[in-house]
């Protein structure tokens, strides 16, 4: 049971880091498409910088979310890999 939920959680965190970087990358194409054209942004709303700050703000916080996520698994993994010796034996303390 406890794989599954693992599974569906890795399977979360990998969704949530595609829609940041996704929505990250739409609003900094927005912003850097409408930097330069006046004319487009003629209709209330944001400003091109607002859409490009935003944009870059999530694209870092996905690239940081996947470089964490990867990041653990592998020093999971190193950790697992490790052989650890056995320690002394209590008899082996108490004599000294």
């Amino acid at each position: 049971m406890r794989e599954v939920i693992l599974a569906f959680g890795r399977g979360l965190i990998k969704v949530l880091i595609s829609l940041l970087i996704g929505a990250g990358a739409g609003l900094l194409t927005l912003g850097i498409a409408g930097r330069d054209k006046p004319d487009l942004w003629k209709l209330p709303g944001p400003q091109p910088e607002v859409l490009l700050g935003i944009g870059v703000g999530l694209l870092t916080a996905g690239l940081l979310m996947a470089v964490l996520f990867l990041s653990s698994r592998r020093r999971r993994r190193e950790s697992n890999s490790r052989i650890h010796e056995p320690g002394p034996r209590r008899e082996e303390h108490r004599a000294e």
